[in-house]
């Protein structure tokens, strides 16, 4: 991660200084495969109605399009109102787009709109804040992203399942997140991430950290209906 850091490019952070940093829209196709689909008008209305005249700067963290199952050509033309969106943030200077392992080909457009990046660092007296996706922390994508994207795009292989839903992996979770806390740690920075869809403090107790994941647990169902998550 030393070398994100180094290579990352700065902001300084200022008393009137507002990001909203979010990640893995997975943007689709609209169809029912499209994740973010069901709340497109929700998305849209929120950013462009609260945090854009608020002046806020967009932060893009990561998986916004998803290029593993759908082609770049049918994501824009399914999500015209939240291109228009991110225009508008970019027309003020106050979009920031950093890419993750579903929109990493992106890198490798020439006519893409958007500046892009593998991170962004904000800093100030206190120190740095380093936001990036996180799925170089993830095995198959540790030091070869573009490898990596190529056999999970073209290849479908058994280790993309397990980086793409991290989240439903424990154990690959764990693992990430340990990379992640280790190396933020040696470096004396705090990192915002959104690979492992949640947060890692290292103030949060083993009991709290088991109280909040029961609590995302029973907000995905009815614990009493049979194959219940939270019966596991």
């Amino acid at each position: 991660m030393a070398d994100i850091v180094a290579g990352s490019p700065a902001e300084r952070l200022r008393d009137e200084s507002r990001y909203l940093i979010v990640s893995d829209f997975r943007m689709g196709d609209g169809g029912n495969k499209d994740e973010l689909a069901k709340v497109k008008k929700a998305i849209c209305a929120i950013l462009s109605q609260w945090y854009l005249p608020r002046g806020y700067t967009l932060v893009l963290n990561g998986d916004i399009e998803n290029l593993h199952r759908f082609w770049l050509k049918d994501i824009v033309a399914a999500w015209p109102e939240m291109y228009t969106v991110f225009d508008s943030f970019r027309e003020k200077k106050r979009l920031r787009k950093i890419v993750g392992e579903r929109d990493l080909a992106l890198l490798r457009l020439r006519s893409y709109p958007y500046d892009l990046s593998q991170s962004l660092r904000l800093e100030d007296e206190g120190g740095s804040i380093l936001v990036f996706h996180g799925h170089q922390a993830s095995s198959p994508y540790v030091c070869r992203d573009y490898l990596s994207d190529y056999m999970v795009h073209w290849l479908g292989s058994s280790k993309r399942s397990k980086a793409e839903d991290v989240d439903e992996d424990r154990r690959e979770r764990f693992k990430v997140e340990r990379r992640l806390y280790r190396a933020s740690s040696d470096l004396g920075i705090i990192t915002v991430q959104g690979h492992t869809s949640r947060p890692l403090f290292e103030s949060r107790t083993n009991r709290e950290s088991v109280r909040a994941e029961v609590e995302r647990l029973l907000g995905e169902g009815d614990p009493r209906e049979s194959d219940s998550k939270i019966d596991e």
